[in-house]
């Protein structure tokens, strides 16, 4: 008989109150952990997940007051060191493993996988320091002025960060350049990408897709549709689709802006465009749940991201994988994943004019573009749930044997 495999996946105390998007990132984990698996989650409060493929348990972690604190967070770590030392004890998980938050997470992890002997994993899936430099920010705005001691806090979490790396058993990213960057400090990581539910995301009819324009836009069906998915903020640099879309309707003006997405930009995102003359040209959808979205996709003409950082987007894979033209800026992990004039276009950041010429381009070449969306489309067999899923098991199980995974998934950044 298998012996079961039991991991113990360490979450944010504010995963709780995200539950949506925090079973998407467990599920890029678990998608293909069947039976023989048994899954241990923490949390800041008793909650559910509908969609999980595996078992799994939830354990309540005691959160002493509001998550909007330092207090409050680093009372709820340390609660989640005594109660992960517990839940491995008492069901002897094999494995301690984190969902991101590397930084704060992962010193939990660590110090849970050598207080109880266990194996330990962490999952790097964002730049954890500034997200931490930016949580002073938000919480501490006296300190907004202090600029030396911001520099000296980011110095100090660069250097724990680099020991944490070269300490725990193993480390995950789906980031390229950030894998790139931890395979300078430590030879132990894996590069396993994002995967795309090509069942979920995928191309429809030509019928279908003028009744998804005239339900989902309230408008003609012979409009273009551009559109943009994600938060409104500055990272995402959506005023550079703004000025670049403001010079495409000079030209083209049976066409439609579509944004779907919330963020601390959105007031002034909505006054940009106000500004501009673009009010009856430009629709925020605002938030759309991630079930409704392949029909979101599918009434686009064509989708930009302006970006002036990405490590992996799920929103491209998304689209390329419903059939849709992708533009998006030549930065970070886009490179890996839009093969320019291959399987999409690629750009500079901040430079509306190049993006306008590019989106004109897409519109006027509707020949070429069949090929370019049948080359992306094609592209995006990679990255299956399935396949994916499987090399996280694989690199789990590798880790527990004491054996040492494969150091990355084959994809290669287009010169």
């Amino acid at each position: 008989m298998v012996r079961r495999m039991k991991l113990l996946l360490l979450l944010d105390a504010s995963d709780a109150l995200h539950i949506d998007a925090s079973e998407r990132t467990i599920n890029e984990i678990t998608v293909m952990m069947d039976k023989k698996w048994e899954v241990h989650l923490t949390s800041s409060r008793t909650v559910r997940y509908k969609k999980l493929t595996c078992d799994y348990t939830v354990h309540k972690v005691p959160l002493i007051s509001s998550l909007r604190s330092i207090l409050s967070r680093i009372l709820y770590l340390s609660c989640l060191v005594h109660s992960g030392v517990e839940i491995v004890r008492r069901y002897n998980a094999h494995l301690v493993m984190t969902k991101g938050g590397h930084l704060h997470l992962g010193l939990v992890a660590y110090l849970i996988s050598r207080l109880t002997r266990r194996k330990c994993i962490v999952r790097v899936d964002a730049d954890a320091v500034l997200e931490v430099i930016s949580f002073i920010r938000m919480f501490h705005k006296s300190m907004l002025g202090k600029k030396m001691f911001l520099r000296t806090a980011e110095t100090v979490l660069r250097k724990i960060e680099s020991l944490l790396f070269k300490r725990v058993d193993w480390i995950v990213t789906h980031g390229p350049t950030d894998y790139e960057k931890i395979r300078k400090l430590t030879k132990k990581v894996t590069f396993v990408p994002l995967w795309v539910d090509t069942e979920k995301f995928k191309p429809v009819s030509k019928d279908k897709v003028k009744q998804l324009k005239k339900e989902l836009l309230e408008t003609e069906e012979d409009v273009k549709a551009i559109l943009f998915v994600g938060r409104l903020h500055p990272e995402k640099n959506i005023e550079t689709l703004f000025y670049a879309y403001k010079k495409v309707v000079e030209t083209y003006r049976n066409i439609i802006l579509a944004v779907v997405g919330t963020g601390p930009e959105g007031k002034k995102c909505r006054k940009l465009v106000e500004r501009l003359g673009l009010t009856e040209k430009v629709k925020f959808l605002g938030y759309i749940p991630h079930e409704q979205m392949p029909k979101y996709y599918n009434v686009a003409d064509i989708y930009v991201l302006t970006s002036i950082w990405e490590e992996w987007s799920n929103t491209i894979m998304e689209a390329m994988a419903s059939g849709v033209p992708v533009i998006a800026t030549n930065v970070g992990g886009n490179p890996y994943l839009v093969k320019d004039k291959e399987t999409g276009f690629l750009v500079p950041s901040n430079v509306p004019y190049v993006l306008a010429e590019k989106i004109r381009y897409v519109l006027d070449h509707s020949n070429e573009m069949e090929k370019i969306i049948a080359n992306a489309y094609l592209s995006m067999r990679k990255f299956s749930k399935q396949d994916i899923g499987e090399l996280y098991k694989k690199t789990i199980v590798e880790v527990i044997k004491d054996k040492a995974p494969s150091s990355s998934f084959l994809v290669q950044r287009k010169s």
